[in-house]
């Protein structure tokens, strides 16, 4: 009953964000409906839009972070990467789904992918110490050595990084035994 009570809400809010999107209406959803699996409703509604869409999508962007923020899950990962492929807020959600180990697991390949397509072209010294701070011990890590050719002093840093942070894992492996 009380899911059924709160879906009703949830799809209200919609409606009035679909009638009014303004950006008190699209903040008050996050903040109500932190675990929502609906916010691509929610840019939807403000995609339709023609006047402050840019705005609003700002906005809506957030709503992703602080729902991600909340209750961290691979849809809400998914549903990020699919409906913002600029990624500004990447660093925040990769540091929410951080905080849940069995979340990050499920995706951390995707979420190495997308930080990697944001290096791509020129990769930056600070891009790589977030992308290592974040990965210690990346899952791709052949494709970020990759793109770090183009950057050899970057790349000699961030390999001695990985290595450090593999000794350290094994060296509490050891003493876990």
């Amino acid at each position: 009953k009380v899911i059924a009570w709160v879906n009703v809400l949830e799809t209200k809010a919609i409606d009035s964000i679909r009638q009014n999107p303004r950006r008190e209406n699209i903040q008050q959803f996050a903040v109500n409906f932190p675990e929502t699996e609906r916010l691509s409703d929610v840019k939807i509604a403000v995609e339709a839009r023609a006047d402050n869409r840019q705005e609003l999508l700002a906005d809506v962007e957030d709503a992703y972070v602080i729902s991600a923020r909340s209750k961290p899950t691979k849809q809400k990962v998914d549903a990020y990467l699919r409906d913002f492929p600029k990624y500004d807020r990447l660093h925040d959600v990769t540091e929410a789904v951080a905080a849940k180990p069995e979340v990050m697991a499920q995706v951390q390949g995707v979420l190495e992918e997308a930080h990697l397509k944001q290096m791509e072209q020129n990769p930056t010294p600070l891009q790589a110490k977030e992308f290592l701070d974040q990965f210690p011990e990346p899952l791709k890590q052949d494709k970020f050595e990759k793109i770090l050719d183009k950057k050899p002093a970057v790349k000699k840093e961030a390999v001695a990084k990985m290595k450090r942070a593999k000794m350290m894992r094994e060296a509490r492996e050891l003493e876990d035994q």
